[in-house]
């Protein structure tokens, strides 16, 4: 069980009524110190970018990354460390980690996330994109069979076979 100290923060910025917050750090298993932020009012659990790291299997600096990029929102503790609420980061990031994986462009998750595009929209223009290329590699396929079949074993002088001829000569002699 991971040592856990506790500490009671009364917090004053609203003068009708008074938050108070509890902070709780611990340090895990490798000895990363994961702070834990509680509110009375809120009871919104703040989880650090190592701790959002290891839940949902992608790199600090991924994370961070796309909090540069502004598809990741994060608050900054006293000490400028990056905080994030846990329920909706987990879920925003496996989002994002789902529509990497089908190999859409960090544009196209961006304007899946602000609204812009929905993701069926944003799937169909990757389906139609992808019916394209793979059009494309099929034509070079055909492209390729037809080279393969088509060339004797030896083509016609200054082809692409006859330099090579040469350049296997010479090194046989030398």
């Amino acid at each position: 069980m991971p040592a856990m100290i506790s500490c009671c923060v009364v917090a004053t910025n609203c003068p009708s009524f008074e938050v108070i917050t509890y902070v709780q750090y611990r340090k895990s298993s490798t000895g990363v110190e994961v702070q834990l932020v509680v509110t009375d009012d809120t009871q919104a659990t703040l989880v650090s970018i190592g701790e959002l790291a290891r839940s949902t299997g992608l790199a600090v600096r991924t994370i961070r990354f796309y909090c540069d990029e502004g598809i990741l929102d994060a608050r900054r503790s006293v000490g400028g460390h990056r905080l994030f609420d846990a329920e909706p980061a987990v879920e925003r990031v496996l989002l994002i980690k789902r529509l990497r994986a089908l190999g859409l462009g960090l544009g196209s998750i961006t304007q899946v996330l602000r609204g812009e595009r929905s993701i069926a929209e944003v799937t169909a223009a990757e389906s139609a994109r992808l019916d394209v290329e793979m059009r494309t590699l099929a034509w070079r396929r055909a492209c390729l069979r037809a080279v393969e079949d088509a060339s004797p074993a030896c083509p016609p002088s200054g082809w692409l076979c006859s330099r090579p001829h040469r350049m296997a000569r010479r090194r046989t002699t030398a």
